[in-house]
C-alpha cells in the first residue's frame, strides 16, 4: 500500500518550471532620445490681476464718461434756462412799454396760438385723425387730377411756352422758313404748325387737331385764310390737362403779354404774312359775332381760353396784315355755317374721359 501511495503522489506532483531569466536593460544615448519641452506653469494669480486691472480701468472710464455727460446736460440746461429767462424778461420789459391796445393784441395772439397748439395735439392723438387725413389727401388728389391745368398754366406762364429757340424775323422778309403753314410770334418765342382742315370746325375735331399745333377755325363771317380779305381765326390752348397728349398744350399761355403794335407772322403757301396787333379783348365763348371784322382788309385773330386753364372766357388778339401789301389780298372763298357753335375750349380732363 505504501508503495502505491508513493507512486500515486509522485505522478500527481507537477513538474517545477525554471524561473525566467532577467535581461539587463540596454543604455540608450541621450542624443537619441526625443526632446520633450516642459510646459510652463500657468500663473493664475497674474492673469486674474490683469483681468481685474482691465475691469477697473473700464469702470473708471464709464464713471468719468457718465459725469462728463451729466455736466454737459447740466450746463446746457442751465444756459438754455438763462436764455429763456432773459427772453421773458425782455418781452416783459418791452410789453410794459407798448400801448394797451398792442399789449391786448399780443395777449390775444398768444392765447390763440396756445389754443391752436393744444387742439393740434388733441387732434393728433384722436383715433379719427388718420382717417380724416387720408380722406383729405384723397380729396386733394382728385381735385389736382381734375383741375391741374390751373396750376400748370401758372407754372408755364413763367417760362417760354415754345421750344425755347430764338426766333429772328428779318425786316420785310416775305419768304417763309418752311413750306408748311406755320405761326410765329417772336415776342413769345412761339413757333407752331397751323392745322387747316374742315374737320376742325367741330369740337372733337378741334381738340384732336390742337394736339398737333394751332388750328385754323373758320366761322360764319370770319372764314378767310391768310392773304384773303376778312378775318382768319386761329385757336390755341392756354393750358391743358397734364394727362392729355400733345406738345402744344400751353402754346398760347402767354398770349396776354402781346400788346398793340406787336407783330406776329403766318407762313402760308410759300408766303410770309406779317400782322400788326390792333386790338385785344375778352369775349364770351358764344360771341362768334365778335370775330366778324368785315372784309375791308385782311386780318388774323389769335384766340385762347382766359383765364388760362379755364373755359370761362376767350382772349382774342387781332392783327391787321401789313405785309405783303393789304391791297394784294384775294377775296374769301368759303363761308361755313357755324352760327350755333361755341368757340372750343379745354379738352376733357382725365376723369371726364374715364367716366364719359
Amino acid at each position: 500500500m505504501a508503495h502505491d501511495i508513493t507512486k500515486t503522489n509522485s505522478r500527481s506532483t507537477p513538474t517545477a518550471r525554471p524561473a525566467p531569466t532577467l535581461t539587463r536593460p540596454v543604455a540608450v544615448p541621450a542624443r537619441d532620445l526625443p526632446k520633450i519641452e516642459r510646459a510652463q506653469p500657468v500663473n493664475h494669480n497674474q492673469a486674474n490681476k490683469a483681468a481685474r486691472r482691465q475691469a477697473e480701468a473700464e469702470s473708471r472710464r464709464r464713471y468719468h464718461a457718465a459725469w462728463q455727460e451729466y455736466y454737459q446736460k447740466y450746463y446746457q440746461h442751465y444756459y438754455l434756462k438763462q436764455l429763456e429767462d432773459q427772453k421773458r424778461q425782455f418781452e416783459s420789459d418791452t410789453k410794459d412799454q407798448l400801448p394797451p391796445e398792442q399789449r391786448a393784441a399780443d395777449e390775444l395772439r398768444r392765447q390763440l396760438l396756445s389754443r391752436i397748439s393744444e387742439n393740434a395735439v388733441k387732434i393728433k392723438k384722436s383715433k379719427h385723425f388718420k382717417p380724416i387725413l387720408a380722406g383729405l389727401v384723397a380729396v386733394l388728389l382728385i381735385v389736382f387730377i381734375q383741375y391741374n391745368q390751373l396750376l400748370s398754366a401758372g407754372l408755364h406762364s413763367l417760362i417760354s411756352p415754345a421750344d425755347g429757340s430764338s426766333i429772328i424775323i428779318a425786316a420785310n422778309a416775305n419768304r417763309p422758313d418752311s413750306q408748311n403753314p406755320t405761326l410765329l410770334i417772336p415776342k413769345l418765342s412761339v413757333r407752331a404748325p397751323i392745322i387747316f382742315d374742315a374737320a376742325n370746325q367741330t369740337e372733337a375735331g378741334s381738340q384732336e387737331a390742337l394736339e398737333q399745333g394751332v388750328v385754323s377755325w373758320p366761322v360764319d363771317g370770319a372764314s378767310a385764310k391768310p392773304g384773303q380779305y376778312g378775318n382768319s381765326v386761329i385757336l390755341g390752348h392756354s393750358s391743358s390737362d397734364i394727362f392729355n397728349s400733345g406738345q402744344y398744350k400751353f402754346i398760347f399761355v402767354q398770349l396776354n403779354r402781346l400788346n398793340l403794335g406787336d407783330l406776329f407772322y403766318i407762313d402760308y403757301e410759300n408766303v410770309r404774312y406779317s400782322y400788326e396787333i390792333i386790338d385785344k379783348k375778352i369775349i364770351a365763348p358764344t360771341d362768334l359775332q365778335a370775330l366778324n371784322l368785315g372784309e375791308s382788309a385782311p386780318f388774323a385773330s389769335l384766340i385762347t381760353c382766359d383765364p388760362p386753364g379755364t373755359t370761362l372766357n376767350r382772349l382774342v388778339v387781332i392783327g391787321r396784315q401789313i405785309s405783303p401789301k393789304p391791297s394784294s389780298a384775294a377775296e374769301t372763298q368759303s363761308t361755313p355755317d357755324t352760327k350755333n357753335q361755341d368757340i372750343p375750349g379745354n379738352p376733357p380732363t382725365l376723369f371726364e374721359r374715364l367716366f364719359n
